[in-house]
């Protein structure tokens, strides 16, 4: 997914607080739901590490 490859926030919202994963699954695109949901799990888990890395510098 290009988007997603080059870091496009998957936690935008449309005026009406609406996300891509929002309009990917009600148009039907399962396989764009599961990719926005890959990626933020990816980013979850960078930021975990990243945090467990400062914390073990303590």
């Amino acid at each position: 997914m290009l988007l997603l490859d080059h870091g496009a926030d998957t936690n935008a919202v449309t005026d009406k607080g609406r996300t891509a994963a929002f309009w990917a699954e009600h148009k039907g695109h399962e396989d764009v739901v599961l990719e926005i949901g890959k990626a933020v799990s990816l980013r979850h888990a960078e930021r975990v590490k990243a945090l467990k890395v400062l914390q073990d510098r303590k």
